[in-house]
């Protein structure tokens, strides 16, 4: 806290278990994680983290301190620090466990949000080490899942629509091909003889899809 004041940035190692006591009861469930023997008061202030649930959970003390007292800039920071060790150390055990240890913890949005992020593109993973198993996880995190686990079906549902216009479109193309054939079975251009008439070429215009071209002068003839 007092590094963070001072320079704009804190560091693991400066960070002890008497800050987390003080900052009253947004920290109580780590203070209990402390109590339990995960990790006691004098650890906590001589040594560093040593494992990424370890790092993660200390990112997340400090985030509750900051939500706590209503400090901002420090919740961003510790918010993008837990990013950063995500990005850079990723392993969906131990993102599923700081989640676990660290449900009502804090209260801040962008780290929630963040969060969420990160579990959709690793969506997979974390089913599998029981991410949609813990409630409380699943009830912290699902205002911020939900729009973005809406968004990749919204984006499949608008493209399955267009899909289907544009096929409808060429089959309507397509019958208008095969009635236009029907009617012209040669070329009309004059000097063109014994041309016939071909089937339904792609066209590259956009009024048409297809079209009708003689196999001897390659006149068009389109719908």
């Amino acid at each position: 806290m007092i590094d963070f004041m001072y320079t704009g940035d804190y560091g693991l190692h400066c960070y002890t278990a008497s800050d987390v006591l003080s900052a009253g009861p947004a920290t109580k469930q780590y203070s209990a994680m402390e109590g339990s023997g995960e990790g006691s008061a004098d650890d906590a202030q001589s040594e560093n983290p040593t494992t990424i649930t370890e790092e993660l959970n200390s990112h997340g003390r400090v985030n509750s301190i900051a939500d706590y007292y209503g400090i901002a800039a420090l919740g961003a920071l510790s918010t993008e620090k837990t990013r950063q060790v995500l990005e850079t150390k990723w392993s969906a055990k131990d993102f599923c466990d700081y989640l676990r240890k660290s449900t009502g913890s804090t209260g801040d949005a962008r780290l929630h949000n963040m969060l969420a992020e990160i579990a959709m593109q690793h969506i997979q993973e974390v089913v599998k080490n029981g991410f949609f198993d813990d409630t409380s996880v699943v009830r912290e995190l699902s205002p911020y899942l939900m729009p973005k686990m809406w968004t990749p079906v919204d984006e499949a549902i608008t493209n399955k629509h267009s899909a289907d216009h544009e096929i409808e479109e060429l089959e309507e193309c397509l019958e208008d091909c095969e009635s236009l054939l029907e009617k012209i079975a040669s070329c009309r251009r004059p000097g063109c003889k014994g041309g016939k008439i071909d089937a339904c070429r792609p066209s590259t215009l956009g009024y048409s899809k297809y079209y009708l071209s003689c196999t001897k002068c390659r006149s068009s003839y389109r719908p």
